[in-house]
């Protein structure tokens, strides 16, 4: 039996990274193969046995923006696309 009404991330909060994790998240972001900063970018850390933060993933491509966590989130999704079709559009 398929549960199709499933929260698809329950308890999701708010977390502010430390320095550690903005570093990785740094390094990760740096080894993408444009120049051009992507539209949206998410990476997924876990910590390691040390308690170190590890990139466990870079993802470029999100199902759920979590437009509605966040007041500007859709606004700001609107205007960066907007000015990437208008640079597009050149």
């Amino acid at each position: 039996m398929i549960d199709n009404s499933r929260e698809p991330h329950p308890d999701l909060v708010e977390h502010c990274p430390s320095e550690a994790e903005l570093a990785i998240a740094q390094v990760a972001s740096a080894a993408l193969p444009s120049t051009d900063a992507p539209l949206f970018a998410r990476v997924d850390l876990a910590l390691d046995d040390t308690g170190s933060p590890v990139l466990m993933e870079l993802e470029l491509i999100e199902p759920h923006l979590f437009l509605d966590t966040t007041a500007p989130g859709l606004k700001s999704l609107v205007e960066a696309v907007a000015a990437q079709a208008r640079l597009t559009a050149r």
